[in-house]
């Protein structure tokens, strides 16, 4: 069954109309197909006409070769960046506060009383790179 279409749109550079038929469905053809489609030709007779003019035949593929382009560029390229950006922009911010919370038990928890410092002397408490890598533990586990 042939459907009647409208011409909605043309394209100069690919000399190309864009045909919006009854049943919503919508094909870019260009002039051969148009020409075709208005002279309301019959099968038969488009075989026929096939035979004894050289015409280009129809590609259904090139409607998705248009538009990959611009979908590659549109939405897959920000998507990559913003994916790369957030990723390492989150890497940093988890790299500044494990880094943060080791060196406050390195340095603030360790001088701020002098009995950690006989402690450890003594043997009796853990050394800061233990309490530190602990602690670098306890913080990757909470950020996973």
């Amino acid at each position: 069954k042939l459907y009647h279409g409208k011409i909605q749109k043309y394209f100069v550079k690919e000399k190309l109309y864009h045909v919006v038929f009854e049943d919503s469905d919508s094909e870019d053809m260009d002039e051969d197909e148009v020409a075709l489609y208005s002279e309301g030709i019959t099968p038969k007779e488009e075989d026929n006409k096939k035979k004894t003019s050289k015409k280009k035949k129809f590609d259904p593929s090139r409607k998705f070769r248009r538009s990959a382009p611009s979908f590659i560029l549109f939405c897959v390229v920000p998507y990559m960046i913003q994916i790369i950006l957030f990723g390492n922009l989150n890497n940093f911010v988890f790299m500044f506060v494990r880094n943060s919370i080791h060196r406050s038990i390195r340095i603030h928890e360790l001088f701020d009383h002098d009995s950690h410092l006989e402690a450890i002397a003594n043997d009796s408490a853990q050394s800061p790179d233990d309490l530190g890598s602990a602690m670098d533990t306890v913080v990757s586990n909470s950020y996973d």
